[in-house]
This record gives structure tokens, sequence and C-alpha cells, in this order.
């Protein structure tokens, strides 16, 4: 009988902690993001992906500020040093996000998958383009 109560007891917990977390727009809805390969919009292509992969709990949100950094609105995503309009090259975002070209910490982890090149692409013509908030 002991048995039988904590197999339910179990299986309660598991389906509860399975459904407790609503959805709140992330990974998934991203996913339908095209970010073309000019006129990249901050609004549209990349501020929905900086909240979804980078502005998570104990990441780059307004309480963590992991690293000094917040992506929580343009003005804390474009600060000077770490995106420099224009030169993307001298920025710390892209040395960050393509961290095996400049030595820099990777972020996201590597292993997330959560930065595509296209993604990545899209951040490096931003920049490029003057990093407008668009």
């Amino acid at each position: 009988m002991k048995s039988i109560y904590l197999i339910i007891s179990s299986i309660l917990i598991i389906f509860f902690a399975l459904t407790a977390c609503e959805d709140k727009g992330g990974i998934n809805s991203i996913d339908d993001i095209d970010i073309p390969l000019e006129n990249v919009s901050f609004a549209e292509h990349l501020f929905p992906i900086f909240q979804a992969v980078c502005a998570t709990s104990e990441c780059h949100d307004d309480n963590s500020r992991a690293g000094g950094y917040s992506v929580t609105n343009y003005p804390n995503v474009t600060q000077p040093g770490i995106v420099n309009p224009g030169s993307p090259e001298t920025s710390r975002l892209i040395w960050s996000i393509y961290w095996d070209q400049y030595g820099f910490t990777p972020m996201p982890p590597p292993l997330s998958g959560y930065l595509s090149e296209e993604r990545k692409e899209g951040i490096w013509t931003w920049i490029e383009e003057g990093a407008k908030n668009n």
C-alpha cells in the first residue's frame, strides 16, 4: 500500500512540475524569426531573441546582470563597449558570440544551441548597420 502511495505521489509531483511553468514566449516562439541579410530590426528580429535566450533567470536580466550586463531593453543592450555602433569587431557582444574567433567567454554557452549562425550574423549586421533602435 505504501508503494502505491509513493508511486501516485511521484506521478503527481512530476505532472505538476512539468505543467506549472507557463510558456512566456521562450525559445519556441523565436524559432520562426527570420533575420534578413540587411535592415536588421532590433525590435522585430533581435530583441525577442535576447529576451528568450539571454534575459533568463540568473543570466542577463535586470536582477542578475551576469557579467554586469542586462538585455532587457535597448539602452542596456547597447552599452558602450558592449555594442559599438558601426563597429562589430570592437563590440564585446560580438566577441562573446564569436568566442572561438576572439578567445572570449562564450555566450550563450556553446552547447545550448540557441544562437544559430543566422542569429549571430544578424547581430553582427545590426551592429554594423549602426545598432539602431528600430
